[in-house]
């Protein structure tokens, strides 16, 4: 994953998304935001999936949704946007 799209979500709902990068995820990260993975479900409803976390393994940061030690970062396999 290379980038992603990013929506803010508050107490109005979830807002349009904008493309960010894995660094500015990264970052996000390291600032305390939450990151969560969201799908677009049936009937243009948002499905709320695990967090994403910052997890080393042997030295090297990855982003990922659990804390297996398996170095790769697929996000739980999201589907391409």
């Amino acid at each position: 994953m290379d980038s992603a799209i990013e929506h803010l979500i508050d107490d109005d709902g979830i807002h349009e998304g904008r493309l960010v990068t894995r660094k500015d995820i990264v970052s996000n990260l390291y600032s305390r935001i939450l990151c969560k993975v969201i799908i677009l479900g049936p009937n243009n409803t948002w499905d709320y999936g695990a967090d994403i976390k910052i997890v080393t393994i042997h030295g090297i940061d990855y982003l990922k949704t659990d804390s297996n030690p398996i170095p790769c970062d697929k996000i739980g396999n999201l589907p391409e946007f």
